[in-house]
This record gives structure tokens, sequence and C-alpha cells, in this order.
């Protein structure tokens, strides 16, 4: 297994990537590694598009993909390369590293985590925060997934037969508003599925919470009485008694859309038999007018 490198010791030195590289290539790995590397490198170098924050910024990547690859009984390790989402709006551009990918056959444990990196903010202090928490959260869930199976060390030839898969998405890419999706799926025998969502006001440089949005508490009685509505539309779907839908929570993940429409998220089993997934309810911006704080966002 490869040795874990202290993340917070090499990636802001570039000069130490050809280092942790020849590190990292004593385990293990794939042949094509290598010239993946350089083609990125050389890639990035022979971009004219990128300035020298962009290039620190695609270093980093490859440093990732080089020290977060780590595998499971020896099994080869594939580290991919980092790829961009377009534009998002001319303010913002959205990176992909792969920081953790384990396919191990003996085992059947297969881990796949992707993490985002933000560049281009106005707001550094945001930027690096948000970069820092989608790290730590992939570290971490990695980290946890492997205590779980007890799979530190030798882990022998028992059959273990679970999963781990971890992503995002962009939900919404305008000149004001970021909204990210990120998604984990979890399987053994049957499968667990969260997602959160993070809404970025980039005018502004925050985070956007739900009483962000309104003038008072009473928003939550209004979306609850709207979720109930819907609900009852189709009760079959939702659980009921004692389990049925109450009410919203302080940290209740939403997003908003493309449309300016407010949407309320809910994960699988949440407020809803397993078969029907995550669940989401979309709220009529015509019950909340008379309460927003504005209509930048919600309209």
């Amino acid at each position: 297994m490869a040795e874990k490198i202290n993340l917070n010791d090499h990636l802001p030195d570039i000069n130490k990537i050809n280092v942790l590289k020849e590190e990292y290539l004593n385990t293990e790995i794939p042949d094509e590694l290598d010239s993946l590397v350089n083609n990125i490198i050389k890639s990035q170098k022979t971009n004219h598009k990128l300035n020298g924050k962009m290039f620190r910024a695609s270093a980093a990547m490859i440093l990732l993909v080089l020290t977060f690859g780590i595998g499971v009984n020896a099994v080869p390790v594939f580290a991919s390369a980092m790829y961009e989402i377009p534009i998002i709006g001319t303010l913002a551009k959205i990176l992909t590293i792969k920081s953790y990918f384990v396919n191990n056959e003996q085992t059947h444990v297969n881990i796949e985590i992707e993490t985002p990196v933000i560049t281009g903010l106005d707001n550094q202090e945001l930027e690096t925060a948000l970069n820092q928490q989608y790290s730590d959260a992939s570290k971490k869930l990695y980290d946890d997934f492997m205590a779980e199976l007890g799979l530190g060390h030798d882990s022998g030839s028992e059959i273990i037969n679970k999963s781990i898969n971890s992503g995002y998405s962009v939900v919404v890419n305008t000149e004001k508003l970021l909204v990210l999706s990120n998604y984990t799926i979890r399987t053994a025998g049957s499968s667990e599925e969260k997602i959160k969502y993070t809404n970025i006001d980039l005018k502004n440089g925050v985070i956007l919470t739900l009483q962000d949005l309104f003038c008072d508490q009473s928003y939550i009685e209004t979306i609850n009485t709207e979720i109930k509505n819907q609900m009852a539309l189709d009760p079959d779907k939702y659980f009921s008694g004692d389990d049925a839908f109450k009410t919203i929570s302080p940290e209740q993940n939403f997003y908003l859309n493309e449309h300016g429409t407010l949407v309320i998220a809910f994960d699988k089993y949440e407020v809803a038999a397993g078969y029907v997934g995550p669940v989401q309810f979309e709220i009529p911006t015509e019950s909340l007018k008379d309460i927003l704080l504005s209509d930048e966002y919600i309209h």
C-alpha cells in the first residue's frame, strides 16, 4: 500500500511534485500514469488561456491525484486526469480530480470518490474554504469507509461486497449563482444515497442558507404546508403516521434551480420508502413572494 502523504505539507510547493511522483511510482500502478502526468503538465503549459494562477491549480490537481491514489491489497490504482466543466459565467471554473479509486476484485470492494475544486472566485477566502471543505470531506469519506471495512492492512480473502461512489455535478452556472450537488452512494446489499447542495452567491461571496432568502421565520410553515400539499397528491409514496413528514429543519437541504425556483431536497429514506429514492419539491414562487427578502434568486 502506498504511503500516505500529508497533503498540507506538499500542496503549495509545485517543485515537490516530481519528488512525490517518484515516491508514488514505487507502488504498483499502470504504466500510463507517467505519460498521463507529463501530458497534463505539457497541455497546461501550452494553453495560453490559463494564467499563472490556473497553472498552479492544475499542478495541485496532479499532486492530489498522485498523493491520494491509495490501493487495497496492492490492487492497481488508476488516477484520472483532471477535466474541466465549462466556464461558470465569467467568474468561476470547476475542476475535477479523482481523489480515490480502488477496485478490489478479491473482496468485491469498490471505491470511487471525485473531488471538485473551484477556481476564479473574487472572494479568495471563500474559494479556499470551499476547496478545503471538499478535500477534507473526500478524505474523511475514504478513511471512514476503510475503517468500517477494517481494511487498513491485509484483508485476506474474505468477501465483503461493498462499494462507495461519491462525486458532484454543476446544477446552476450563472455569473451570480453557482450551485453544486455532491452525491454519495453506498452499496452493501441495499443502497443508501445522500445528496448535499451548496448554493454560492458569487456576487457577494457567501454560501446561502435557506433563511438568508426570507424576511422572517414564517417561511418554515409556508414551505411545510406546500410540501404536505404536494405529498397529498400521491400519498402512497410517502411515510405516514409517526414517520410522516412534519417540518423542514434549520439546516434543510435545498437548491435554487436555473429558473429561479426554490427546490427542497430530501435524501433517500428521509420522507419516503427506499424505492422512491431521493425526493425533491419545487416550491411555487407565488406562495413565497410575500416573505422573500428580495427577488434576486427566487423569482
